[in-house]
Parts: C-alpha cells; sequence; structure tokens
C-alpha cells in the first residue's frame, strides 16, 4: 500500500509534473531508435536499447530543477520512470514478436523470464536517468555561480591533464589509424594506447569544462564552454547521424575518432590561447 501511496502522490503532485512530462517526450525517440526487426527464428527477450533519449531526458530535468524547490534527484527518478514507458514498449514488442515461432518450451521461458527482463530495463533507465538529472544540475550550477573560491593546486592539475592530452593524443591517432600495421605487437599496441586515450579523452573534457567554469570566469562562459566543449560532442554526433544515415553497420567508432580528434584541437587551441595568469602549486 506504501508503494501505491507513493506512486499516486507523485503523480498528483504538480512539482513533478515537468519531468514527467520530460520522460514522457523521451519514449517516442527510445522506441524509435531501439527498434530492430526480429528474425521468424529468433526469440528475443527484451532486445537492445537506445539510452540517448533518456540521458537527455535527464540533462534536460537537471536543468530545468536547478533552481526548484524540488529535489533534482526525486525529478529525475520520475522523469525516468516516465521514460520507462518506451523502455517497456521496445522489451515487450520484441518479445511478442519474437514468441509465434518459438516452441511451446522456449516459448514459456520466454513469457517467465520478459516480466524479470522488463524489470531491470525500467530500473536501468531510472537509474540513468536521475544520474544524469544530477549531472545536468551540476552542469548548470557551474555555469550559474558567478563566485567562488579558486584552489591553484586544483586548477593546475586540470591543466597537467589538458597538457598531456594534447601531447598524446595526436601521436597515438596517428599510429593507431596511419602507421600501425593490421597485425603483430605494434597493432596490439596501438588498440591498448586507444583503450587508454578514450576514457583520458572523457577526463580531458571534464576537465576543459572545469577550467572554463572556475571563477573568477570571463564574461562569456557560456560561448566559451559552447566551443571548446560543445564543438567536440557536436563533431561526434554529427558524425555518428551521417555515417548512420550512410548506411555504415556501426558508426559509433567514427563518431569517437571525430570526437578525440577535435577535443584535441579545442584543448590545443585552449591552452595556446588562454589569458588566465599562470598558476603556481
Amino acid at each position: 500500500m506504501s508503494s501505491l501511496h507513493a506512486l499516486r502522490a507523485g503523480l498528483t503532485d504538480s512539482s513533478l509534473r515537468l519531468a514527467i512530462l520530460v520522460g514522457l517526450t523521451s519514449v517516442p525517440f527510445t522506441v524509435a531508435l531501439s527498434w530492430e526487426p526480429v528474425a521468424d527464428d529468433v526469440v528475443v527477450i527484451g532486445g537492445s536499447l537506445s539510452g540517448a533519449p533518456v540521458l537527455l531526458a535527464g540533462l534536460l530535468v537537471g536543468y530545468l530543477y536547478t533552481d526548484r524547490p524540488t529535489e533534482t534527484r526525486r525529478a529525475g527518478i520520475w522523469a525516468g520512470m516516465a521514460g520507462s514507458i518506451g523502455t517497456m514498449i521496445v522489451f515487450l514488442a520484441n518479445t511478442l514478436t519474437s514468441l509465434p515461432s518459438a516452441s511451446s518450451r522456449i516459448g514459456l521461458a520466454g513469457v517467465i523470464a520478459t516480466p524479470i527482463v522488463v524489470a531491470i530495463g525500467v530500473g536501468f533507465t531510472v537509474v540513468i536517468t536521475s544520474i544524469s538529472a544530477l549531472f545536468g544540475q551540476w552542469i548548470t550550477t557551474r555555469l550559474l555561480r558567478e563566485s567562488g573560491e579558486r584552489k591553484p593546486e586544483t586548477a593546475q592539475r586540470w591543466r597537467y591533464v589538458l597538457f598531456i592530452y594534447a601531447v598524446i593524443a595526436p601521436v597515438t591517432l596517428i599510429y593507431a589509424l596511419l602507421i600501425a600495421p593490421q597485425h603483430g605487437i605494434s597493432f596490439g599496441f596501438s588498440i591498448v594506447s586507444m583503450f587508454v586515450l578514450v576514457p583520458l579523452s572523457i577526463v580531458t573534457l571534464a576537465g576543459l569544462f572545469i577550467q572554463i567554469t572556475t571563477p573568477p570566469k570571463g564574461p562569456n562562459t557560456l560561448a566559451t564552454v559552447s566551443v571548446y566543449v560543445g564543438v567536440p560532442i557536436g563533431v561526434c554526433a554529427l558524425l555518428y547521424i551521417v555515417t548512420g544515415f550512410r548506411g555504415f553497420e556501426d558508426p559509433g567508432p567514427i563518431g569517437l575518432i571525430g570526437f578525440m580528434i577535435a577535443l584535441w584541437l579545442t584543448t590545443a587551441l585552449y591552452l595556446a590561447s588562454s589569458d588566465r595568469t599562470p598558476i603556481t602549486a
């Protein structure tokens, strides 16, 4: 009864209506991006799910609830619950489409397993949305914050990260994409280097954002963030969409490489043109 009471209270809470609406808006995008044809001789329990719509929904909720009295985490949870309708539609549609061609034993197993898989998918959706909402709130807070304590050792540490990426990224990309052979130790080294460069690029992107939004900030912080942080993300998204429409089976790696190249360019540009006074620990 307590769960039903909490559900009823949330649905009637006017402060959560915007979060629920954002979550519901993500449903058709989740279904469209996750829908795949199912082979006649294959039983699919659940299926693959595109997390981009609920991730963006969570970021939007974090932005919208930054200055609201309602707790952002709570709003993110409710947005995730609303967005999980798309998860349920995708999982149930894939399973129901493939069950008629299955044997009675496999079909029974599918019927039993489906509620468990759907519950896991819903939980995953809620977690992703709530975490992204908190992240969106953090980003918004840093962009809107006008003043604060500046810690020289922290700023210097992030500049070290940016410098390391600016040096390592071009060497790794040129070696992995243009020089390394297709087999042997050199090929294995290039693969390992790329696996190191990918998480380093994520850390570097975060470092750029933190550096730009650390007080004292410039007069055009939002424009600066859009250039140095937004351009790499935009390049990644553009390459992913273009290669996907051109028929590439896996456009992800191309988008990732474009992201790392663009991030190297913006990182090098930031280090070269930064007008901040050099900071010493």
